[in-house]
């Protein structure tokens, strides 16, 4: 569970760089 909320976090700081960009 733990791994996987640190993928979604992963994916969302990614989600939130396309946004800047």
């Amino acid at each position: 569970l733990l791994v996987r909320q640190r993928i979604l976090d992963q994916v969302d700081k990614e989600v939130d760089n396309k946004k800047t960009l």
